[in-house]
């Protein structure tokens, strides 16, 4: 049961701190670099900013530890988690069939990832479904699967680069709904 609760737990605060990374223009150049994969593989669970990783998994398990899980329970949690990030984000077209609304899968976080206008800011949950669901957020449009992967911005494609990319100053410029920047 604890761990049940743990994954409703953790996924309203990924949920709040992916859609706050979404939202403020200087948290999405952070989170960019996690979205300037061009193609999804499982390794894409793991291309991610150590700022946007720090924020959100410091939102997400907090209040679990705060509120006194068990070890155990948040041990099994980990494991879980892991192997569905690694699921959602991999080169895979599974959908969930009835239960697409309830459990997030490949199909529901590639629309995330979709370099499409109206995929942007959508599909927030890492595990939950939902939650986007009660929120507004959610977004599956048929059973096919994006054309598209990537940024509006340049991303650099070396590690130092991604690290201090949201770091240099950039003029903002808004593009429909998801911030980028000029040089």
């Amino acid at each position: 049961m604890q761990v049940l609760e743990i994954i409703v737990l953790t996924d309203l605060g990924v949920y709040a701190a992916h859609r706050t990374f979404h939202a403020v223009p200087i948290l999405w150049r952070f989170h960019a670099i996690h979205h300037s994969v061009e193609e999804m593989d499982c390794l894409a669970a793991f291309h991610v900013h150590p700022v946007d990783q720090i924020v959100t998994k410091a939102t997400a398990l907090l209040p679990v530890f705060l509120l006194g899980f068990s070890g155990e329970a948040i041990a099994l949690y980990s494991v879980i988690y892991m192997g569905h990030t690694m699921l959602v984000h991999s080169n895979t077209k599974i959908g969930f069939g009835p239960l697409t609304w309830l459990i997030a899968g490949p199909q529901f976080h590639h629309w995330h990832h979709a370099g499409e206008r109206a995929a942007y800011d959508r599909n927030f949950a890492g595990q939950l479904a939902l939650i986007d669901l009660v929120f507004g957020t959610y977004r599956v449009p048929t059973a096919s699967m994006p054309a598209k992967y990537g940024v509006d911005d340049p991303i650099p494609s070396n590690i130092f680069g991604q690290i201090g990319y949201p770091l240099v100053p950039r003029k903002a410029v808004t593009t429909g709904d998801r911030p980028r920047s000029e040089p």
